[in-house]
């Protein structure tokens, strides 16, 4: 039986992304194991010290995150992300070069940090508006599908790949590869040949001030893009809170070696593989409310057996395993819909902005939530800051309940017109 390509796998520019972004993310989560359990195992963090290697990345993007956006939306999106992929190449560098010299410290890992998350936020920023340019409004949820399923094979063999990595290899040799995969990156977009509407003229632009304030404007006035943004924002605060203590807890107080721990995170992409395939389905069925409120709720709730974890290595394990699959892929479900609904609801000039205003704040609130975790890991210990990043995941979900999130008869939202902008000069 031959195998049938259809849809967006059509799409040859398309392709072109999703490989070299699922080749990114393959990277990307190596460097999410990688980097903490190097600053564990080559330096010997304190708790406080991992909270802080995500804490710092919070000033750099708060300072460039809005302005970035209004950058985003006044030149061509694609440029704006290869050059944004080649600079976290080249910082990621430098860790490798300075181990083996034998000059790590934690001071250069909070420096790389900082600076690759404000490329980072261009890359967001950029990103969800060069999608719809690409692929059209209409192919959204299967474009977003997609990319997420790729996303949930990169974090199965990312995430494995890093904890093997780091305990045979060492942590900046890992960081040397996710290095590679954002070069990949650099060249899958390079190679795309669909050429990009103009931006907005010149003449139309106001102060870089104005612009800015524009995307936090549209995001406020919208009840729907308002409660989208606040509950993805409320789970990034919450992710940070647990990320930060996840492999220090799962290591020292478990007891699992750096490889099973990042093959157990791995398997969570089992779950957001399944997640985004049920998406588009979880739509039409269910529709956008239900859809995003259960997921995250659910798929929030379902993480908090990671802090009930104890026992054997094998029990241990089975509760970081279900938490893994089963919460992860009832989260991803509901985040596949919360991007493609943003990208339907904005205008392609606004929606570098809008999408920076999203990112920005959920960039600043994993930091800030991660420094607060390992306050409470120092203070108390990482299984409460555990149990707090559970509860902050399930009540985010509070944000949609009462917003109009529902599709129209047509199954498609109408892109918002100029209400709640800011008026023209």
């Amino acid at each position: 039986m031959r195998l049938q390509f259809n849809g967006l796998w059509r799409h040859r520019d398309f392709v072109k992304l999703w490989a070299g972004q699922s080749v990114s993310i393959f990277g990307t989560m190596l460097t999410r194991i990688a980097l903490p359990l190097t600053a564990l195992l080559a330096l010997d963090s304190s708790p406080l010290e991992q909270g802080f290697l995500q804490a710092i990345q919070a000033g750099p993007v708060l300072v460039t995150g809005f302005f970035g956006g209004v950058w985003v939306d006044r030149l061509r999106r694609r440029p704006v992300m290869i050059a944004a992929d080649l600079a976290r190449a080249a910082l990621l560098l430098s860790i490798p070069a300075a181990a083996f010299a034998s000059a790590l410290t934690m001071a250069q890992l909070y420096v790389v940090a900082a600076a690759v998350a404000v490329f980072s936020a261009l890359f967001d920023a950029a990103y969800p508006a060069y999608l719809p340019t690409l692929v059209g409004r209409e192919n959204l949820v299967e474009g977003n599908a997609k990319l997420a399923a790729s996303a949930s094979v990169a974090e199965m063999g990312g995430f494995a790949a890093a904890g093997a990595l780091v305990q045979f290899l060492s942590g900046p040799i890992a960081l040397l590869v996710d290095a590679v995969t954002f070069v990949i990156s650099a060249g899958s977009l390079a190679w795309i040949r669909r050429p990009e509407p103009e931006p907005q003229p010149k003449e139309l632009r106001k102060s870089a001030t104005r612009e800015a304030i524009e995307g936090l404007r549209v995001v406020w006035r919208d009840p729907v893009l308002r409660a989208l943004v606040a509950c993805s924002t409320t789970i990034r605060l919450a992710g940070g809170t647990f990320g930060a203590m996840y492999m220090l807890f799962a290591v020292r107080d478990l007891g699992l070696s750096p490889t099973a721990a990042g093959v157990i995170a791995g398997c969570g992409g089992l779950g957001s593989l399944a997640g985004s395939m049920c998406a588009e389905p979880a739509l039409r069925r269910f529709g956008a409310k239900a859809t995003m409120v259960v997921g995250f709720a659910l798929g929030g709730a379902f993480q908090g057996l990671v802090p009930l974890a104890h026992g054997s290595l094998i029990r241990a394990g089975i509760f970081l395993l279900t938490a893994q699959i089963i919460g992860d892929g009832l989260m991803t479900v509901a985040f596949v819909n919360d991007v493609s609904i943003r990208q339907m609801l904005v205008q392609d000039r606004l929606m570098g902005r809008v999408s920076a205003t999203a990112n920005v704040l959920g960039v600043v609130a994993m930091p800030v939530g991660a420094l607060a975790g390992g306050v409470i890991g120092q203070l108390v210990s990482p299984r409460a800051a555990l149990a707090a990043g559970t509860l902050g995941f399930s009540l985010a979900a509070l944000w949609l309940v009462r917003a109009p999130i529902e599709l129209p008869p047509g199954g498609k939202f109408e892109v918002r017109e100029e209400a709640g902008l800011l008026p023209a000069d």
